[in-house]
């Protein structure tokens, strides 16, 4: 009995850590002038992840229609999901690493804060974070930058003091900024692979 107790144990403690295995690192939800929306994820897995059937959205009570991820991210891979990949071009014609335009149009994010959620093909709700601009989180609310995770191994998402605002107007969708880290990646070293 003990033993199955234990077996059980690793079995939830492993599901839970596999529940934020993608990430969100970077996210521009006000950008200057034409709003270019788009939310940067990273595997921090040391596994492929499959996204087929996944949808990111911004409620998690499904009234807003969600968008469509797919194909598999390699350990250490970036990958951006633009609101409009139209406009997402415009703006930054040498990204490539975007999900395919699944986002039917229906899909922003809040000027004023809101939710990403990542639901995996089961349903689960695998990644869910909640951004604000007051005065606990950086300022970048309209003013060129994007928010920017500080560090890829940080508990709390929802939490202003773990993110920074990027190092350029109008942030750096599909790479890693280099402030950015973990204890097994120079993220440095990735940033570079992507320009």
């Amino acid at each position: 009995m003990r033993k199955a107790l234990v077996i059980l144990a690793v079995i939830a403690f492993a599901s839970t850590a596999m529940a934020q295995d993608i990430i969100v690192t970077e996210l521009m939800y006000n950008s200057i002038g034409t709003d270019v929306e788009w939310i940067e994820l990273y595997n921090r897995s040391d596994a492929d992840v499959d996204l087929t059937g996944w949808t990111i959205t911004d409620t998690g009570d499904g009234s807003h229609v969600p968008g469509d991820l797919d194909g598999i991210m390699a350990p250490g891979d970036v990958m951006v999901f633009c609101i409009s990949i139209s406009m997402f071009n415009v703006q930054y014609p040498t990204v490539t690493n975007y999900f395919a335009d699944q986002s039917s149009g229906n899909w922003g994010l809040g000027n004023g804060g809101d939710d990403v959620f990542l639901i995996d093909s089961t349903g689960t709700q695998v990644f869910g974070m909640s951004y604000d601009d007051n005065s606990s989180w950086p300022a970048c609310d309209g003013d060129g930058p994007s928010l920017t995770l500080i560090d890829a191994d940080c508990v709390d998402f929802s939490d202003g003091a773990n993110w920074t605002t990027s190092s350029a107007d109008w942030g750096t969708p599909g790479i890693i900024e280099t402030t950015v880290s973990n204890d097994e990646t120079s993220f440095g070293a990735v940033k570079a692979l992507f320009r």
